[in-house]
């Protein structure tokens, strides 16, 4: 699912200089789950060669791509910690599962007792 979302980076500050095009693309993970978005900075080059002042592009340029490389860490490190929870939402479900069917288990038993001392006692 592709979304466009306005970019509230201050790499939109450098627009006016670089003219830079951005595309946000939306990642749905499931539906409880928070979205992430992963930033792609487009046409740099040509946008590079049209400026009057590269200088200033360039610093604009660089700061944009640091900006972009701290974005798509933060977003691989959101989706670790989601990975994370999930596994550990897993572990635990299997975990009480597993209780639940000893439970299950040990019920039946007492059930087959009872029935055994009341067959006894008769």
């Amino acid at each position: 699912k592709k979304t466009p979302v306005p970019s509230t980076s201050s790499c939109s500050q450098h627009e006016s200089t670089s003219d830079l095009n951005q595309n946000i693309i939306i990642i749905d993970r499931d539906d409880e789950e928070t979205q992430y978005a992963i930033v792609h900075v487009e046409d740099i080059e040509d946008n590079i060669q049209k400026a009057p002042n590269n200088q200033s592009v360039d610093r604009s340029n660089v700061i944009c791509e640091k900006e972009l490389e701290l974005a798509n860490i933060k977003i691989n490190h959101e989706i670790e910690i989601c990975k994370l929870r999930k596994e550990r939402e897993e572990f635990i479900n299997e975990l009480t599962i597993r209780k639940l069917l000893l439970e299950e288990k040990e019920l039946k038993e007492r059930v087959k007792l009872a029935k055994f001392r009341a067959q006894k006692e008769m």
